[in-house]
């Protein structure tokens, strides 16, 4: 399909990418599930791997987008979690333990966070 083609189909694409990719947890993997059909329906070679892998140059600034801001939401919800603790204290023992239970796993999503974005940003692990 033309450029022009896929623009005039670009609403049901949309659609149709919302409802299969909406399973997905990830939201950065949802976008990319409606990138993914329009360039299949491209001209062209990008249906094989080698072209896509030529593009991404191209691509990276859209993965260093997505990466970005799913950091930012996630460390912004460790940090209401963290300040929401601070600010109701450490009296009531059941609320203390489900802070510190919260927090330890918003930290843990936090650290997948980061060792994705490096891993597909082609950057060594994390020692």
């Amino acid at each position: 399909m033309t450029p022009d083609e896929i623009a005039s189909v670009h609403g049901e694409l949309e659609d149709f990418a919302t409802e299969a990719f909406e399973p997905f947890a990830r939201n950065d993997r949802r976008r990319w599930g409606q990138v993914c059909p329009r360039g299949l329906l491209t001209d062209g070679q990008r249906k094989s791997v080698e072209p896509m892998a030529a593009r991404e140059d191209e691509l990276a600034p859209e993965l260093r987008r997505a990466h970005a801001e799913r950091l930012g939401t996630v460390a912004a919800h460790l940090v209401r979690v963290v300040e929401q603790a601070a600010a109701v204290g450490f009296a009531d023992e059941v609320f203390a333990e489900g802070s510190v239970r919260e927090a330890h796993q918003a930290y843990e999503l936090w650290a997948r966070c980061l060792e994705e974005r490096r891993r597909d940003l082609g950057q060594p692990p994390y020692q």
